[in-house]
């Protein structure tokens, strides 16, 4: 910055939570249905997790405090927040042949939203070999979960934008993210149940 007087920054703001929390809070991480956790992903927290949520508040705020507070300050222009699967807020990966989220949390969180409980991983993965387009009739848990998936993801990264905003105590700087792989949905990737 010294070179480049005249430079202005943007700061990203990972929500990758540490190792210690992952030890402490496993019943919190994104689990398949028979318990195990995807090995994809080092710290794949469930994204109904209250207790993350708070956590990644929690490191917001702090590390937004220690930038404004920071010589560099006036330089920053804003702050951009990654998190998820490849810090794109799509949900984690699961193992072949598996899908996520059963963990206590979201069975919880899922329950209150539809009254239902989480369609079976053997149930999610058949859909006649049709990941885009469902028989509503016939598909109906499934849809529903895949909404709810997307709206919990969408819930949360909308809480830690309205944080970022917040502990900015009104200096007005940028805040973004990546979110919203809307245009893939045609292709046989699975967006749609990641929580886009």
């Amino acid at each position: 910055l010294n070179a480049h007087p005249d430079r202005l920054i943007m700061l990203e703001i990972s929500t990758s939570l540490p190792k210690e929390w992952v030890d402490k809070y496993k019943s919190e991480l994104a689990c398949h249905e028979d318990g195990t956790i995807s090995p994809y992903h080092g710290k794949p927290f469930s994204y109904a997790s209250e207790i993350a949520r708070q956590e990644m508040k929690n490191a917001i705020q702090q590390f937004i405090k220690y930038a404004e507070e920071a010589p560099y300050a006036s330089r920053i222009v804003g702050y951009f927040l990654s998190g998820g699967m490849t810090g794109e807020w799509a949900y984690w990966t699961p193992a072949r042949k598996k899908m996520l989220d059963y963990s206590d949390p979201n069975k919880k969180a899922f329950k209150a939203y539809s009254g239902k409980d989480i369609p079976s991983s053997a149930r999610r993965l058949s859909r006649d070999k049709n990941h885009v387009l469902l028989d509503p009739v016939k598909w109906e848990d499934c849809i529903q979960f895949n909404e709810y998936t997307s709206e919990s993801v969408a819930d949360m990264l909308i809480d830690l934008g309205r944080t970022m905003q917040e502990s900015l105590k009104g200096k007005q700087k940028v805040t973004g993210t990546y979110y919203g792989y809307s245009c893939y949905l045609p292709l046989d990737t699975g967006y749609h149940t990641h929580g886009h």
